[in-house]
């Protein structure tokens, strides 16, 4: 039998050697030391998508007072580039590498360092293909509060590259992308804001004739007509059309904008039943939903 190929298609230039196929347990070990809060070692919290963070950064309802006498109180240390899981939340993404710092967490989360490159451990782990893994050694009788056992974690088996210098630049190849990502969303976030505010000023509020904010040159008042009076209305067939494998490509409201569907009909029912047909600049609208759509 053919030995799996365990190298990925793509690789950075120069980099040849096999991959190797280990367990988990062999790459990661369960960091276990135990202490109080201290000035050296703040009290952190770690949540889902999020990460491990300073306490006042949760988006979660804080829970700080729950926990009496903090003071006293043994929790587990973290350091920066340990791998941390949650192993009743593991299903919501609680896996991640501790980017903050050095601190402690609650004792239920479970800590792992690594001699491997963690950047490259933490694109593994946090991978869907290895929760969806993970996920079948899910125990417990109530399914809000099973878990993955540590154990179970790190029995599976993983592929990484035998060179620490390859782990790192993929490592940072992937750090850049999450990083271009998170600039474009807040671009995407800004602009929507300052569509959100055009809409507003950029026409007349009830009971104006101009807007607030207009191009040079327009000085004109704004008139008011009725939607029937602008445009031609028709009013296409209400019943469901038998679907067909192939045909007449069927448009619905949905489909408006990108003039694509994976519903079909026959060149009959098209030249009976359908008599009207988009046109450029033309309006859809699903009364039903509420819903308007142009097709520009």
């Amino acid at each position: 039998m053919a030995k799996k190929n365990k190298n990925p298609e793509v690789r950075f230039t120069g980099y040849t050697d096999v991959w190797k196929e280990c367990l988990l347990g062999k790459v990661l070990t369960e960091r276990k030391i135990l202490q109080k809060i201290s000035d050296h070692a703040p009290i952190l919290a770690f949540a889902a998508g999020q990460g491990v963070i300073d306490r006042s950064e949760r988006k979660s309802n804080n829970r700080d007072h729950l926990t009496l006498d903090q003071a006293n109180k043994i929790y587990k240390l973290t350091e920066y580039n340990d791998i941390v899981y949650n192993p009743a939340n593991l299903k919501y993404g609680a896996i991640d590498r501790n980017r903050y710092g050095r601190g402690v967490i609650s004792p239920i989360y479970v800590t792992f360092t690594t001699e491997e490159e963690p950047s490259f451990i933490e694109l593994i782990v946090k991978s869907e293909k290895f929760k969806l893994r993970a996920l079948q050694y899910e125990e417990g009788t109530v399914v809000k509060r099973q878990s993955v056992n540590p154990e179970n974690l790190l029995s599976l088996t993983v592929n990484i590259s035998p060179s620490l210098d390859e782990q790192k630049k993929i490592g940072t190849l992937f750090k850049y992308l999450d990083n271009l990502i998170i600039l474009h969303q807040r671009k995407y976030e800004k602009l929507r804001t300052i569509k959100k505010a055009l809409l507003k000023k950029m026409f007349p509020k009830n009971g104006a004739d101009v807007p607030e904010l207009r191009f040079k040159g327009f000085n004109d008042a704004w008139g008011q007509d009725k939607l029937e009076e602008l445009s031609d209305i028709y009013d296409g067939t209400h019943q469901t059309p038998t679907y067909t494998n192939n045909g007449v490509m069927f448009l619905s409201v949905e489909n408006i904008n990108t003039l694509q569907s994976e519903k079909y009909i026959s060149e009959k029912a098209f030249e009976e039943d359908f008599k009207i047909f988009p046109e450029k600049r033309s309006f859809s609208a699903s009364l039903t939903s509420s819903r308007l759509h142009s097709y520009f």
